[in-house]
């Protein structure tokens, strides 16, 4: 990284020239002209000497260095003490209940897009001394990205959860019903049992009523082809 910044730097004090002096040539003796331009370029010397250069360059490279610092100190501010491996035992479902001290998924899922987005620009550029921040920066991106599938399957599994509970609360009400039904000798399975002769002995009476309508003579061709169709349907 050091090396790209010192081409930078380098080639940035390369753009610099002299030639809005060359303009003054109609306007001044040559004498004066040289003299300035001489001038011009032991001050563009001593502006841009490699000394300077290399001041410029490891200010740079401060700086670069304090800004990396400056987002692993957020990066750690901002994850805190969420567990990794036992994320959602901690979480809460309802955000306005202030009396439970667990975290909500929203709040989480609301820090997590807060965190920043880090990676290495190139592998090339990595020096020995940089190996540790590349660590905590790949273990960082990993960590963000495990954060974000994981609250994504608990929005999804609590979409879930809660079709299932309507599922069981409407199994919870037949069983209400039935039970206000049942004999007090009577169990669940007694009451199935009983429902489903009750159910077969109706459907037999039906389909001796549909015989009897089918076989009267008053019967139109078409009423009969209909009833012989139910029968079809509520045969046992």
């Amino acid at each position: 990284m050091y090396k790209e910044i010192a081409d930078f730097v380098s080639h940035s004090a390369g753009l610099h020239s002299v030639e809005p002096i060359d303009d003054l040539q109609e306007q001044i003796p040559n004498a004066c002209l040289q003299a300035l331009r001489a001038q011009v370029d032991l001050k563009r010397h001593e502006l841009y000497k490699l000394s300077k250069q290399d001041a410029i360059c490891k200010q740079v490279v401060d700086f670069e260095s304090d800004w990396r610092r400056e987002q692993l100190n957020l990066i750690s501010d901002l994850i805190g003490d969420i567990p990794r491996y036992s994320i959602g035992t901690e979480l809460r479902g309802d955000d306005d209940d202030s009396n439970d001290p667990g975290l909500s998924l929203e709040k989480l899922m609301q820090d997590i897009g807060n965190l920043p987005r880090i990676g290495i620009a190139s592998s090339n550029s990595i020096a020995d001394n940089q190996e540790r921040d590349v660590r905590i920066l790949n273990e960082y991106s990993n960590l963000r990205k495990e954060l974000v599938n994981k609250c994504h399957a608990i929005a999804f599994g609590n979409t879930k959860i809660e079709e299932t509970e309507n599922k069981l609360n409407k199994i919870r009400h037949l069983l209400e019903s039935i039970e206000e039904k049942l004999d007090p000798t009577e169990n669940i399975t007694d009451f199935f049992a009983r429902y489903d002769g009750e159910i077969r002995l109706n459907l037999e009476e039906f389909t001796f009523l549909l015989e009897d309508a089918i076989k009267r003579s008053d019967t139109s061709p078409l009423t009969q082809a209909n009833l012989k169709e139910m029968m079809k349907r509520v045969s046992i």
